[in-house]
């Protein structure tokens, strides 16, 4: 019985890991095509005032 017990929370901290490691992995990643966006948005504007001079 013990042997049971040990393995569950065995996985359940195995699980807990994996769940922080995503939730790092959604948030790092939104981060991420936030910035690229923000680039993206600059260099359009950028060739769109290049192209009214």
């Amino acid at each position: 019985m013990t042997s049971v017990a040990i393995s569950f929370v065995g996985y359940t901290v195995k699980a807990a890991v994996f769940a922080v490691i995503a939730y790092a992995g959604i948030l790092c990643g939104k981060k991420f095509r936030d910035s690229r966006t923000e680039k993206l948005k600059n260099m359009v504007s950028e060739a769109a005032d290049r192209r009214e001079d």
